[in-house]
Formats: C-alpha cells, structure tokens, sequence
C-alpha cells in the first residue's frame, strides 16, 4: 500500500480506518495485560474425614439375605460391598453394612443423599478388612423411597482421591 491509496480516500473512511487500528491496539493491550498478570490460586483447607468410631474388623457373616448384600461392579481400582436394598431401623438409621474388602488399598467413605441432593448422613472412613453395619441418617426416609450412595476412597496417609462410585438403591420395604 502506498500513501496514494489513503489520499484517494474520504474522510470517513479514514476515520473508519482509524477507529479499526485502535480497537486492534487496545485489544492486544488487553491480551497482553491478562496474558502477564499472575493468577492468584485459591485454596481451601481440606479437613480429612475421622476415622468410624463403629467400625468392625473383618467382613459380616450375618446379613439377612432380603438385603441383598453383595459387590456391585465398578470401574474403579477398589471394591465395596453394601446392601442392595438396605433397610431403615426405628431409631433412623440405615442398616447398609458398608464393607471394605481387605483387598483394597485405599481408605473409603459412604454418604448417602436423597432424591433431591440433600445428604442424608455418611460414614466415616473404613480401613481396609473393616465394615460398618449401620449409618446414622439426618432426615427419615421412607420405606420404599429411593437415595443415592456415593463411596468416596483416599490414598492412605495422603487424602488423595483415588476415585468415586456412585448408584441408586431403595430402600427396603
């Protein structure tokens, strides 16, 4: 481009022109701004979850077959046992007997929500070849009503997630 091809332009192009090149600029200035700024990192402090007062060690030999207790499959590197259809006892508890086989490796934890979301109650951790039959509950569930479980499993010693299974079970009848 010469300077002829600007001479043969009127004013308002020239000014078209103009506005064009500072918006270019004050968006690379942006760019740049925000490309060199440091990112401030957030962090929370993580409270490691306490140990089950309740646990038992070893695996239950006593479970009432109507609570389906058994393995379900996952993808994941540790394995739970649990009820398949747990029950509620009168005093609002939830009759699961959560297992961690000794197989595992890692520590794990259940919580238990309902329909909506809403955490229901939770387990504390369990140590490999341990087991805990019931899990206090913060809100009544009805017979037949369905929740949703999720085990949590953290390296041990580190609290480092090594992953999570989720599902749905109803409660039994």
């Amino acid at each position: 481009m010469s300077l002829s091809f600007f001479e043969n332009m009127d004013k308002q192009q020239k000014i078209i022109i103009g506005v064009m090149v500072i918006l270019l600029l004050v968006a690379l200035v942006t760019v740049a701004v925000l490309l060199l700024i440091p990112k401030e990192t957030v962090t929370t402090e993580f409270t490691p979850p306490a140990f089950d007062d309740n646990a038992v060690s070893g695996m239950p030999d006593d479970v009432p077959e109507s609570l389906n207790y058994g393995s379900p499959t996952t993808q994941n590197e540790f394995g739970f046992l649990l009820c398949g259809t747990p029950a509620v006892t009168q005093d609002n508890r939830l009759r699961c007997y959560f297992t961690s086989p000794s197989s595992n490796r890692v520590w794990l934890l259940l919580k238990i929500y309902d329909g909506e979301g809403n955490l229901l109650g939770a387990s504390g951790l369990l140590r490999p070849g341990e087991y805990v039959e019931y899990i206090a509950l913060d809100q009544v569930i009805p017979k037949g009503s369905e929740i949703r479980i999720k085990v949590l499993s953290y390296e041990a010693d580190t609290y480092y997630s090594k992953g999570t299974a989720q599902g749905l079970l109803r409660i039994a009848e």
